[in-house]
């Protein structure tokens, strides 16, 4: 089935208003080979209702966490706002470090058409990422707990928490379409204990690996690098053939942590927003984390999004999730949600 540019339109231009584009200011849209030109003109058309100035600046296809040409790159640190529509993810490549640095805000749009459509910020959910940035604004002691045996501890310390909920409205916020969800980089010496895996791997590469587990996986970590994953299942040797193809220390090293808020999700077609901000998720990444947002200390060849279904989550005591389900404590629950003023 075609995507018709009106339903297309109407996203962006959600996503465009969402992020408080102004008509003074410069907004580049970078794009490349691969990706369908409709979601471009879409974007293209939602800026110009707004008055700003705006280009398209289109490359080749590249490998993921590679930077695009220079050109492009000294247009997005030039731009107020950037949208970034390509096909494969760049945010941890050497130029986005340089974009984000720039005070350009990012809003990244990786997602096929039908999910853009289908699956826009939608404020019925990100109420939560306001709500848990003030309620864990000044705590950072993480322990993760599942039945299956995970046990995992980690220490934020000073490092800030990254919430996104699919606009790019502050100087310097990256941001990605469709998400919902908050991060920290823990300080990496801090992350010790076992994973286990339940839930959607996102593993990028090539070849790169998209799949929902069906045997969990263990994972250990001591501090803050994996030391050992389980090749019993093919499961297990689909990660640990991603990880080695980097032949890169940095690789194994814990990148983020965080948890989602999105109830919007289907296992069995692919959506990276929906698949990494699934509501009650536990999210615990490996690979790059060197962003402005995280604060993190690597960079890497390889990033990973490894999704923890059914957890137990408690941050400096406060238990956020019990067995997947946010807590009364937490203030998270969908009946906790503020009222809509009349």
């Amino acid at each position: 089935m075609d995507v018709a540019f009106p339903e297309l339109f109407r996203a962006a231009l959600n996503a465009v208003q969402g992020s408080q584009v102004k008509a003074d200011e410069k907004v580049v849209i970078y794009t490349d080979s691969e990706r369908n030109p409709a979601i471009v003109e879409a974007f293209y058309a939602a800026v110009v209702t707004t008055g700003a100035d705006v280009i398209v600046v289109r490359g080749m296809s590249r490998f993921p966490e590679t930077s695009p040409p220079p050109a492009a790159v000294k247009a997005c640190v030039e731009a107020d706002i950037l949208f970034e529509l390509s096909s494969n993810d760049w945010l941890y490549s050497p130029a986005m470090l340089d974009v984000l640095g720039s005070g350009t805000r990012v809003l990244m749009a990786l997602l096929p058409e039908r999910s853009i459509i289908d699956r826009p910020p939608d404020d019925r959910y990100t109420w939560r990422v306001g709500a848990a940035e003030k309620l864990i604004a000044d705590k950072g002691k993480i322990k993760i707990t599942s039945s299956l045996g995970t046990e995992l501890y980690a220490d934020r310390q000073s490092r800030p928490w990254h919430g996104q909920s699919g606009y790019a409205a502050r100087p310097g916020h990256f941001d990605l379409y469709g998400t919902c969800m908050i991060n920290c980089a823990p300080m990496e010496e801090t992350v010790e204990g076992v994973v286990y895996y339940n839930g959607p791997m996102i593993l990028y590469g090539d070849p790169e690996y998209l799949y929902v587990i069906q045997h969990p996986v263990k994972t250990v970590i001591e501090k803050g690098a994996i030391t050992s994953i389980d090749t019993s299942s093919e499961d297990g040797r689909k990660f640990d053939r991603w990880i080695k193809q980097f032949d890169d220390p940095n690789a194994y090293i814990i990148s983020h942590i965080g948890f989602g808020f999105d109830p919007r999700f289907d296992p069995n077609h692919y959506d990276l927003a929906a698949w990494e901000s699934v509501e009650g998720g536990v999210l615990v990444a490996f690979g790059a984390n060197n962003t402005p947002t995280l604060k993190g200390s690597h960079a890497s060849k390889g990033h990973m999004d490894g999704i923890i279904f059914g957890s137990t989550l408690e941050i400096d005591g406060v238990r956020i999730l019990d067995n997947g389900e946010f807590t009364s404590e937490s203030g998270l629950r969908q009946s906790d949600r503020p009222a809509v003023p009349a």
